[in-house]
């Protein structure tokens, strides 16, 4: 079970200044505004998905605006209030046809079961749907956690409610097609924390729990078809409801992770129930690939040591020198970090390393202008010799991890996905409450949110089309140059 994901139910307090005064049970409808409004973005430029690409490096190659000499100047342009808690990263589509006007629209949901498509340059409500909530034991109502999808061949938005239905919607107003939603979840307590992804028509969700002690659930990737709007494949990572062993949920941010030349899905899982000799039962606490069609490729149980060790990371793929070939590096809760040649994962990591003392949990990020992984490290590692904060690693001539610079925070625990785009990488240290921006080259921080946040950004920032949004808490900020 992934415990850290408990957060703080209900409305995060915000600073006074900042914040609008809703009424009980009212969406909100126009967002807080500094510094005059923002510019909208240029040309066809979209932040699709969690991390950017189906790789999920979190690498946005098409931002031209943000580099490290306009970053220091950003300013909060708005704030948009949810209704409650957030837990999913917002993504963006350019030039959306709103009643016969280009519109930049960013999209995210929050723990009311709400989904909201939100004016880029105005911060202003342009539509929402209601997709649903689940009363967990937990954590009370838990709506829209899993990130979106956008596919603009079909001008539709691809979002999961907390009730485990999987919506498509117009991107310009919200409508949902015909013959939607596709139930996904099959028990009450299965629930998706995961990014949806899309490839060649087919939408793949990570399936976990709202928490373990809240009843039966079956982790599997399970597969919807768009065009017939049909759950089409499952992958179970425990075999399925047949074998009497529970559990094996996936609960990375980023769900799976899709090779786009191959359509061959990576996913990393949690652990198996009854507990001990059924934590790692089948696929369980593993790193598995399966085509598109949901077969198994190759797997491997990498013998990680103590108990509830889950994978609450997603793989991320990426080829940063030709000799090593595409590589893939999730993150375990253990502390360790491991790296896999992508072909070859049966054979085991190629290697890994123990970053931290306390669980690691997130996505990284992989930069190919400075060819570096970046990830948060939640804590110093037992010999001191990794310290917690920002890590970021270059891939040897060996194929192996390289640590080339780091960035120290006080404080322990959970910290933001990173991303990078035009030279400079985002990171967030969510014990701190602050979101940082630095120069990839000279390794210098060269931006701060401050004290801006009353709350821990948790999930991961987007750079997209001249400017950087976040969910922090109950509100979705724009910041511009």
């Amino acid at each position: 079970m992934l415990w850290t994901r408990q957060g703080r139910r209900g409305v995060a307090a915000v600073a006074a200044a900042l914040t609008l005064t809703l009424l009980p049970g009212a969406a909100p409808a126009s967002a807080v505004t500094r510094h005059g409004a923002a510019r909208p973005a240029t040309g066809a430029n979209d932040w699709d998905m969690w991390g950017y690409d189906l790789q999920r490096t979190g690498f946005n190659p098409n931002e031209t605006t943000l580099d490290p000499s306009a970053v220091p100047g950003l300013h909060l342009d708005w704030q948009f209030p949810y209704a409650t808690t957030s837990y999913n990263a917002p993504v963006f589509a350019s030039g959306v046809d709103v009643d016969g006007t280009p519109t930049d629209l960013v999209y995210a949901g929050d723990n009311s079961g709400e989904f909201y498509a939100v004016n880029a340059a105005t911060g202003a409500l342009v539509w929402s749907q209601d997709l649903g909530v689940n009363d967990s034991v937990c954590f009370g109502d838990l709506g829209v956690s899993s990130t979106a999808t956008i596919d603009r061949a079909t001008n539709r938005i691809y979002a999961i409610g907390g009730g485990g239905a999987l919506y498509a919607m117009d991107l310009a107003d919200g409508t949902i097609a015909s013959g939607w939603p596709v139930q996904v979840t099959q028990f009450p307590n299965e629930y998706v924390w995961d990014a949806v992804a899309e490839n060649d028509g087919e939408l793949y969700l990570g399936v976990a729990s709202t928490c373990d002690r809240g009843g039966t659930y079956y982790g599997r990737v399970a597969r919807v078809n768009a065009s017939t709007a049909a759950v089409d494949g499952n992958f179970y990572v425990t075999d399925g409801p047949d074998t009497g062993v529970s559990g094996g949920g996936i609960w990375g941010w980023g769900g799976v992770s899709v090779d786009p030349a191959t359509g061959d899905v990576f996913e990393a899982s949690g652990n198996g129930y009854p507990n001990d000799q059924y934590e790692h039962f089948e696929y369980a606490e593993s790193v598995v690939r399966l085509t598109k069609d949901l077969s198994v490729l190759s797997s491997d149980y990498p013998g990680l040591t103590g108990k509830d060790v889950d994978f609450g990371s997603t793989p991320i793929l990426f080829t940063a020198k030709k000799a090593c070939g595409q590589q893939l590096f999730v993150m375990n809760k253990d502390g360790e970090v491991l790296l896999y040649d992508a072909d070859d994962i049966a054979s085991g990591p190629v290697e890994a390393l123990q970053t931290s003392a306390r669980e690691i949990i997130g996505v990284a990020a992989y930069s190919p202008t400075d060819h570096r992984i970046y990830y948060g490290n939640p804590s110093n590692s037992p010999d001191k010799s990794y310290r917690r904060g920002l890590l970021s690693f270059r891939i040897g001539s060996d194929c192996k991890l390289k640590p080339t610079w780091s960035y120290k925070v006080k404080g322990r625990g959970l910290t933001t996905s990173p991303v990078s785009a035009d030279g400079v990488v985002y990171w967030g240290d969510s014990v701190g409450n602050e979101l940082y921006a630095f120069d990839q080259a000279t390794h210098k921080l060269i931006w701060s949110s401050g004290s801006l946040f009353t709350d821990s950004p948790r999930t991961e920032p987007i750079v997209v089309g001249g400017h950087l949004y976040i969910t922090v808490g109950s509100s979705l900020y724009a910041f511009g140059p």
